[in-house]
């Protein structure tokens, strides 16, 4: 009897220009701020297998961090991703050893309340 294997889904750092543009691409799709993001601005891509489906940005200062513009796929809404992402950019921070980490949102505030 064959097992098979289910991978669960994975946040990473998207390190390479491919990944980036991965990810802004994502934000973009999304209607969110991709203008100012530069190098110094931690992309996430949320891969489920081989397929990203969420993405996030971490804007690191002293000690504190802002969560920027977290997304998932319109066809892979309901299914928890952003719960992923935010659950592992919060260990990621305390991880870090930053104290607070802010959020601004106009369009989430119902997804972030919960």
């Amino acid at each position: 009897m064959a097992t098979e294997i289910a991978k669960k889904p994975f946040l990473k750092i998207a390190l390479d220009e491919a990944e980036r543009q991965t990810a802004v691409t994502m934000l973009q799709e999304h209607n969110l701020p991709a203008a100012d993001l530069d190098d110094d601005k931690l992309l996430y891509i949320l891969f489920d297998g081989d397929k990203a489906v969420g993405t996030a940005g971490l804007e690191v200062f002293d000690d504190f961090a802002l969560l920027r513009s977290v997304s998932v796929l319109n066809e892979a809404q309901g299914k928890g991703y952003g719960r992923i992402i935010n659950e592992e950019i919060e260990k990621s921070v305390k991880e870090s050893g930053i104290g607070w980490l802010y959020l601004l949102t106009t369009t989430a505030k119902d997804f972030f309340d919960r």
